[in-house]
């Protein structure tokens, strides 16, 4: 599970959801991807996938 100040990113069995904080809401999701580390400074999450690091930036 990782935070900043506009969402909550929690992994899921089916990949990464997006939940709003402040409503409750889910708010998206990104199918198969499973973070385990998340970049300080500019928000990024990783995950290595078949021996590859895979990364997602949130918008």
């Amino acid at each position: 599970m990782f935070a900043d100040d506009r969402r909550l990113h929690s992994a899921g069995e089916g990949g990464l959801e997006l939940w709003d904080p402040y409503t409750g809401e889910r708010t998206g999701t990104v199918p198969g991807f499973h973070p385990e580390r998340r970049h300080p400074g500019t928000g990024e999450l990783a995950a290595v996938q078949e021996d590859e690091v895979v990364r997602w930036r949130p918008r």
